[in-house]
């Protein structure tokens, strides 16, 4: 008859002190975050955002934009919507604003029905463009989460592991309509930025990173280096990293490509459908 005791073995004694002592090693590199994010552009300002085990896309979901801009390539626009590689196991779709080089309803449902674990969070009108046009609309009415606030408000939601902080802002030339709602997700030890078509009014900036919150990459429109206004809000934000988006189709006069090479290296131009940039975690002092 056989006999089992709670009194570990020698062997069993040692491997447990072995794991005991990597612990605070584990915890202290969880509590750091992940030092690498993957940045993929998709087309205009749309991008997927990859840290870790967290994976978001931003503006993403359109197909059909004003001329003067890309729309995602229709390879990779069907691997996104599918969920396939490298477009996988998404966490999140983020909608700042209903115009069509940011968002489709159309494509919306698809990447909804494609990707049955994805939340997607868009404004209250670009919410209601999708329930009024959807085929299947029960199907993933649960996975959708309307943000609904006036000009100047701002809330915060977790998904998956994600903080989602909404900013309403005036869209740029001081419209109401369509709402514009600007970003700040803190993801894996990240914290990114993207602001949509917003007004910049200096004010909406400040709140981002109200009680001294640091951003480790912002998403902003690809001039913000080259005007007075653009500066000051960059200063504000005192970003780790730039991404320049809403960059349009034929090169500008008074913004050629050549221009973007000047800037610091912590500058990158999303310009490219599929462009992949690798960026690295601000070390701690």
């Amino acid at each position: 008859m056989s006999h089992e005791t709670d009194i570990p073995s020698t062997r069993a004694r040692h491997f447990a002190i072995a794991c005991l002592a990597v612990i605070p090693a584990l915890i202290a590199a969880c509590s750091v975050g992940d030092s690498t994010l993957r940045l993929t552009t998709i087309a205009n300002e749309g991008v997927m955002v990859d840290v870790g085990s967290h994976r978001i896309l931003i503006d993403a979901l359109f197909d059909s934009p004003n001329p003067a801009y890309l729309a995602p390539p229709p390879g990779l626009l069907e691997k996104m919507v599918a969920g396939e590689a490298p477009f996988g196991d998404i966490d999140l779709g983020l909608v700042t604003h209903s115009h069509p080089d940011h968002f489709r309803a159309s494509v919306a449902e698809r990447f909804l029905l494609g990707n049955p674990r994805a939340v997607l969070v868009a404004p209250m009108d670009a919410v209601e463009m999708l329930r009024d046009s959807a085929e299947h609309w029960s199907v993933y009415e649960d996975r959708v989460v309307p943000i609904d606030l006036g000009v100047g408000e701002h809330s915060t939601r977790v998904h998956a592991g994600i903080q989602v902080h909404a900013f309403r802002t005036l869209h740029s030339g001081e419209r109401e309509s369509p709402m514009n709602v600007m970003y700040r997700v803190e993801m894996g030890g990240w914290t990114v930025f993207h602001e949509g078509d917003s007004d910049y009014e200096v004010n909406s900036f400040r709140a981002v990173v109200e009680e001294g919150v640091a951003i480790d990459l912002a998403l902003v429109h690809f001039w913000f280096p080259f005007s007075e206004v653009g500066r000051q809000i960059l200063d504000i934000l005192a970003p780790e990293h730039v991404g320049l988006i809403h960059y349009p189709i034929e090169e500008l006069e008074d913004f050629p490509v050549g221009s973007f090479r000047s800037l610091k290296g912590h500058y990158r131009l999303l310009r490219e459908p599929g462009q992949v940039s690798e960026l690295a975690k601000r070390e701690e002092p």
